[in-house]
């Protein structure tokens, strides 16, 4: 009775708090509701979290964790299907990057590297895709089969972004107030939405990985324990995932680094620790970036067809960039007022060293993703960092308002502007359902094209580009739904397809004029005048079949001698060769030849009744990392003619060819993580 007596008084002593709260409670759930239409598990946490904020009361750090978890998961909800894990997404670059992914992470797991060759798009093709999430997916894939472990992989890594950022933002500002209301914000996706139905995955996975990056980079450098091997580990990821996002994670390396030199902190400690990690770094990916250095003979970098290359288009294009910036309808001029105007008096009057060395910290965040937006000024550099600003501008808002707000406001206009912030966010980004389309067999994709292309089949299927290729471009990108699906019917129909499996190919793939894209060829649309130099092409490739979509292609392929129309799937209208169509391996006097044995690192050709000394042509791309060997092991000189691989040959017998693996290489970024892990173990034990 007694202890009901002290209970009741207690109760009575909190009443007014406990029906204070209440209606707050009954305020902020009919502002939710209404406002923000937030119902369900999303309302709740939002509820539990405003709440703690009006309250005073901290939720505990692991409950927080996995409420934003939950409310992530929530989130991602409206355009996941978790009940349809297990099938293949097939809205924009998804087949893309899930072909590509997939094919990497088999490379890896059955050879040892990522980087072989791919014989069966674009006449053959080195399987270095400057974006891909094969490191990612593996682990998935292992447990869970290539199809779910790619949806599993892609909403764990959309939970990672607001857990990633509560730690980036925890070392950044040192105030768990601010990290908790970012990394709360942040779990509403902030834009994510549009970029995952887009299918832009490597973009997404490298998001959290470049928080994580910046993170233990600031831990590394004040010499917290156990944070080399986790920086090498995901700053190595990020470099193999997307080497854009890679770059803006470097540029804030490069900022932390020149603040600590301009502040004299440690300055020859900073150096020493730099020198160890970025060693570490180089080996780490040096099979990446010698395989990029090789591939430059594979490449051409320019922005499209036809486009001046003086110095002054640059300047142009730049200028036309900052005329446009100076806007108050540009909400990133507009952020840059609200910095100059937040920063500037606040460090000069931040009464603690920690209160100001948070908000520099903050303020190289911010100056390190405005830096990275600028660079899409310039057109040769947008073409590797086309839409990172979409990625990573959302944050800044989010940043941005949370230092304001909890620097300077009390609990309760904190709330309200809170509210009000989630309020602009959800009419930005209105959490509307719209689940990603899927396919549960690749059949689904396009059923009727197994009935036009055969098992062997050489095909040129129409592409359909994002970069416009020429200044008489005739159908927007729009146009043509679906133009990554090619890469799930290659597998399906089990035929080479003379088509992009990667990025679009017109502004810089060597062989870019072999293809048909849109309408356009070679930079104009098809039609009379480069319609001989069309043919010759694809004649001389040995293409026997081709698939198109656009009117301009069809009207010509209707109208050709050469090509007979064989029926239409749901996309494309196909047509058969009716010339002899060239075999792959091609004898310059007599015989004839043929590959056998072919896989990413290896082919035979067989050649059969040579009289006479000769040139030899296969038709694969020629890529400097190929070597041949004769019968006896010796080594037979290559060379390129016509794009294509040539050797001299005067007898029967077989030309084995390898691609370099470079094991070395591999074998060395393995032993430098090997090396992280040892320095962190040892430092451990003794600091």
């Amino acid at each position: 009775m007694d202890n009901f007596h002290r209970l009741a008084i207690k109760i009575q002593s909190h009443r007014a708090k406990i029906l204070s709260l209440s209606v707050y409670g009954l305020i902020l759930s009919t502002a939710l509701h209404s406002l923000l239409g937030l119902n369900g598990i999303s309302g709740v946490i939002s509820l539990i979290f405003l709440l703690s904020i009006l309250s005073g009361k901290v939720i505990p750090r692991k409950l927080f964790y996995i409420l934003i978890i939950i409310l992530s998961l929530d989130q991602t909800s409206y355009f996941i299907n978790f009940k349809n894990l297990d099938s293949l997404l097939i809205n924009d670059d998804h087949p893309k990057f899930y072909t590509i992914s997939v094919e990497n992470a088999n490379l890896l797991l059955k050879y040892g590297t990522p980087f072989g060759f791919n014989p069966d798009f674009q006449g053959g093709i080195p399987t270095l895709y400057l974006t891909s999430c094969f490191l990612e997916l593996i682990p998935f894939a292992l447990l869970l089969g290539n199809q779910m472990g790619y949806q599993v992989m892609l909403i764990s890594y959309i939970t990672a972004i607001p857990l990633s950022l509560l730690l980036l933002m925890r070392e950044l500002v040192k105030d768990e107030d601010i990290a908790r209301a970012i990394s709360f914000i942040s779990a509403f996706q902030l834009g994510m939405r549009p970029i995952i139905l887009y299918g832009m995955t490597p973009g997404v996975v490298a998001l959290p990985l470049s928080f994580l990056s910046m993170y233990l980079f600031i831990r590394f450098m004040d010499n917290k324990k156990f944070s080399l091997f986790p920086l090498s580990l995901t700053s190595g990821m990020l470099a193999y995932t997307h080497p854009g996002c890679f770059a803006i994670t470097m540029l804030f390396f490069a900022l932390i680094l020149a603040y600590r030199l301009f502040a004299k902190m440690d300055v020859y400690a900073s150096l020493k620790k730099l020198m160890c990690f970025g060693l570490l770094h180089l080996i780490i990916c040096s099979p990446l970036y010698y395989n990029i250095l090789s591939y430059a003979s594979f490449f051409i970098p320019e922005y499209k067809y036809r486009q001046e290359s003086a110095i002054y288009s640059y300047a142009s294009s730049v200028f036309s960039n900052l005329k446009g910036m100076i806007s108050l309808n540009n909400p990133v001029f507009i952020l840059i007022i609200s910095l100059l105007w937040l920063y500037v008096p606040t460090i000069k009057c931040a009464e603690t060293n920690k209160l100001r060395n948070a908000l520099l910290n903050a303020l190289l965040f911010n100056t390190t993703l405005l830096l990275a937006a600028s660079l899409n000024a310039i057109p040769q550099i947008f073409v590797f960092i086309e839409r990172l600003d979409w990625f990573f501008t959302p944050f800044l808002i989010a940043i941005n308002l949370s230092l304001f707000l909890f620097l300077t406001l009390s609990r309760r206009i904190k709330v309200l502007l809170i509210i009000l912030l989630m309020v602009v966010i959800q009419n930005q980004y209105p959490p509307i359902k719209e689940n990603l389309i899927a396919v549960h067999a690749v059949s689904d994709v396009d059923r009727m094209m197994k009935r036009f292309i055969l098992p062997g089949d050489y095909a040129l299927v129409e592409n359909c580009p994002h970069i416009n290729p020429s200044e008489d471009w005739i159908y927007p990108y729009e146009y043509c739904a679906y133009s990554h699906i090619i890469t799930y019917l290659q597998e399906d129909v089990g035929a080479r397809f003379f088509s992009h499996i990667d990025g679009d190919p017109h502004p810089y793939n060597r062989i870019r004029n072999v293809y048909l894209t849109g309408g356009i060829y070679d930079g104009s649309p098809l039609s009379g005048d480069n319609t001989v130099k069309f043919m010759k092409a694809i004649v001389d490739r040995g293409v026997n079949k081709a698939c198109v979509w656009s009117i301009a292609a069809n009207k010509y392929f209707n109208s050709t001698p050469y090509f007979n129309k064989t029926g239409s799937s749901q996309k494309y209208t196909c047509y058969a060769a009716l010339y002899n169509v060239l075999p792959d391996v091609r004898t310059g006097v007599s015989g004839n030849g043929q590959i056998t044995d072919e896989t990413p690192f290896s082919f035979t050709v067989t050649l059969r009744n040579l009289t006479a000394k000769q040139n030899v042509t296969v038709n694969r791309n020629y890529f400097n990392m190929w070597s041949a060997y004769d019968g006896d092991g010796n080594k037979i000189e290559i060379r390129e003619c016509g794009r294509k691989i040539c050797f001299d040959a005067e007898r029967d017998g077989s030309v084995y060819f390898k691609y370099g693996k470079n094991t070395l290489l591999n074998a060395a970024a393995l032993l430098a993580l090997a090396a992280a892990l040892a320095i962190d173990l040892y430092r451990r034990r003794t600091v």
